[in-house]
């Protein structure tokens, strides 16, 4: 498990002008970031899967953007806000420019150029109003 560690998250949302999505680049900083990795067999042979967990801290570091649901995310600004939704896609570290632009259409060539990433395959908003600010947070799960 790796603990305060960053990330850089890639929301996406359909462009209606541009007619293709656009993924929208946020760094945060703070984060917890656990691998799963499990063996399981098929076709005879033993194949190793990963799965991620990322916890985010509401405390985390996220350039002064805000989280807002998925929902108001898709009609929102996308350069003050953030969100967690299945299908984005975050890379372990924090990425910057040329490799990764604050906005981008093709994800692939990210994909091909840098490490560690997850697809968003679950997302928890763990935000009790009885905890403290120190417990709650965000949680992500993918592969």
């Amino acid at each position: 498990m790796l603990v305060n560690a960053d990330i850089t998250l890639y929301n996406r949302r359909y462009d209606a002008t541009a007619g293709k999505e656009i993924w929208h680049k946020t760094h945060i900083r703070g984060v917890s970031w656990k691998g799963i990795r499990q063996g399981r067999s098929g076709s005879g042979t033993l194949e190793e899967e990963a799965t991620f967990s990322i916890r985010i801290p509401v405390t985390a570091n996220t350039g002064e953007k805000e989280y807002v649901t998925p929902k108001a995310w898709q009609s929102g600004d996308a350069v003050t806000c953030w969100t967690l939704q299945n299908g984005d896609v975050i890379f372990l570290g924090i990425i910057t420019e040329p490799d990764a632009p604050d906005e981008t259409d093709d994800m692939s060539s990210l994909l091909d150029i840098h490490g560690e990433t997850v697809t968003i395959m679950q997302v928890a908003d763990n935000q009790d109003s009885r905890s403290s600010s120190y417990m709650k947070h965000w949680r992500a799960v993918g592969k």
